[in-house]
């Protein structure tokens, strides 16, 4: 569970370092995760739903990096694109 705050302090803190810089996009690299637990996940889609509570002129984007032939990635990482397709992209 520690792992999993850990996760959340991360991304708190890529959020705030986001917005005090103004930065554009914020890339995910995940090509090498093998497994992420629906807590963390979680996490993820709490960050997610912060940046679209933005205003659209400091809003910024999230690029995750996928493996496709990890197949979790494939079906998370779209779920999270149709959650916030004017935030999330997905590349492979």
């Amino acid at each position: 569970m520690s792992d999993v705050e850990d996760v959340g302090r991360l991304l708190d803190s890529v959020h705030g370092s986001a917005m005090l810089e103004t930065t554009s996009l914020v890339v995910i690299d995940l090509r090498t995760l093998e497994f992420m637990n629906s807590s963390a996940f979680k996490k993820f889609v709490s960050w997610i739903g912060r940046v679209q509570d933005l205003p659209r002129e400091t809003r910024y984007s999230i690029r995750f990096l996928s493996d496709p032939k990890m197949h979790w990635q494939r079906r998370s990482l779209h779920v999270l694109q149709c959650f916030a397709p004017d935030v999330v992209s997905v590349e492979t």
